[in-house]
Formats: structure tokens, C-alpha cells, sequence
């Protein structure tokens, strides 16, 4: 077998290393891994911390800053509301639109809101082409 000379740490290496040295390979292979991943989270606080600063910089700045006099303008007419409901499907019971709705609200809470219900389609090409590949794959006895 042709030895790694162009390498000088693979031609040190034994031929066949005990458990020992195998052990203290993986050793060192894991603490340079664990060490770039700490080195990677010790930058990433870093840079957490500075926008962090930044961002209570900017927020100190425009509590400083006194607010500009609003010139009074006449009032003008709003644009009607956009209709609260949920775009719904026909023929889709009331109760499973109010299930979906209170489902959506406990696990978001209120910044979300039900836009549209959509079915999804009960057969799907895919399913069936792998089924029909899994019973292709079986020899019946």
C-alpha cells in the first residue's frame, strides 16, 4: 500500500494505529469541531449583541427627537373594510370553519388571522405511484 509522503502528518501516522491512538484521532476531531462550533456561536452573539445596541441606539434617538406639529388637514372619507371572513370553500360545515379558526388562534394567538380554506385534493399522483412501485417490488406467493 503507497504511503501519503506529500502529506508529513499522514506519512507520521502507524500503519495500523492501536485503539489508542485511534481514539485519540477522534479526540482531536472532536474538539476542532466543537471548537469551530463554539467559535461560530461566540461570533454570532457578538454580532447579536451589536444589533442589539444598534437597535436601542435608534429607539433612545427617536424618543429624544420632538415630534413634528402636525398641520390639520380636512378629514377624508375611509375606505371601506375589507370583509373579515375567510375565504371558504362551498359546501364546508360551519363547525370545521369555527374548529379551524379557534385552532389557528390558540396556537398563533391574535396576530394571525384565517385567510382562506383551501381543500387539499385527496388523491395525489405521487402516493399512488409509489404504492404501485412497492407492490411491484413484492413476489406474491
Amino acid at each position: 500500500m503507497p504511503t501519503l509522503v506529500s502529506l508529513p502528518v499522514a506519512a507520521a501516522l502507524a500503519e495500523k494505529p492501536s485503539v489508542l491512538e485511534t481514539l485519540g484521532y477522534q479526540l482531536n476531531g472532536m474538539i476542532v469541531v466543537f471548537l469551530a462550533l463554539a467559535s461560530i456561536w461566540l461570533f454570532l452573539e457578538i454580532v447579536g449583541r451589536f444589533f442589539k445596541r444598534s437597535a436601542a441606539a435608534q429607539s433612545a434617538a427617536a424618543v429624544a427627537a420632538p415630534a413634528a406639529p402636525v398641520a390639520a388637514t380636512a378629514p377624508v372619507p375611509a375606505a371601506p373594510a375589507p370583509s373579515r371572513a375567510p375565504a371558504v370553500p362551498a359546501g364546508l360545515a360551519p363547525e370545521l370553519l369555527a374548529a379551524i379558526t379557534v385552532a389557528v388562534h390558540v396556537t398563533l394567538g391574535d396576530r394571525a388571522r384565517v385567510q382562506a380554506i383551501v381543500p387539499v385534493p385527496l388523491t395525489q399522483a405521487w402516493a399512488h405511484d409509489g404504492r404501485r412501485q412497492i407492490f411491484a417490488s413484492h413476489q406474491p406467493r
